[in-house]
């Protein structure tokens, strides 16, 4: 077997959150608090919680240096989409309690002009169109053999040529490397 691959639970994230953000950080951040709401069964306030101080966060999110972390949850909270609180029971106790603020995340999502459905058959494919209802494939997988092409365009000014932008399938490759990277560090480390 490869360290390159993947052997434990990896973190995932949909581009269009990452757009919707303008963050892959942030994006995965909010990604993995979903994941950690949706097990948790600490209710307060009529919500779900979850606690972490920032050096177990960051024991989920090991690229990223603690300072960078903190400043990543502290954009989040003061975007609205994280809420923070103190639930503990002792007083000296700085255990910072998380949860997202779902409904800021749906005037997010309005105020892009885009609905991202979270579940069901309308999820939005590879090219961040939502599906037709009853269309049974949900999302546009990568395919494995993928060719990148790259175009040249000319200006009209120099009749210079220049590269084409990235595809979507180059950005998706590249955030996939970009992760692996960071995870075989982190292995080493």
């Amino acid at each position: 077997m490869s360290k390159l691959l993947l052997d434990e639970r990896p973190l995932q994230v949909q581009a269009s959150l990452a757009g919707a953000l303008k963050s892959l950080d942030e994006a995965v951040i909010l990604q993995q608090l979903h994941y950690w709401l949706q097990r948790s069964n600490t209710v307060r306030d009529n919500h779900k919680w979850v606690y972490n101080s920032m050096a177990d966060w960051n024991k989920q999110f090991p690229w990223l240096s603690r300072k960078a972390l903190s400043n990543h949850f502290k954009k989040l909270e003061k975007r609205g989409l994280i809420i923070t609180g103190n639930y503990n029971k002792l007083s000296f106790d700085k255990t910072k309690w998380y949860r997202i603020d779902y409904d800021a995340f749906s005037h997010l999502e309005q105020r892009l002009g885009r609905n991202y459905p979270t579940n069901g058959k309308n999820l939005p494919n590879g090219d961040g169109k939502n599906c037709p209802i009853g269309e049974e494939e949900s999302t546009q997988p990568i395919p494995i053999d993928y060719q990148e092409t790259t175009q040249k365009t000319t200006t009209r000014d120099k009749g210079q040529a220049q590269p084409a932008q990235p595809s979507i399938a180059a950005q998706r490759r590249e955030v996939v490397e970009y992760l692996n990277q960071k995870n075989w560090q982190a292995l080493q480390a």
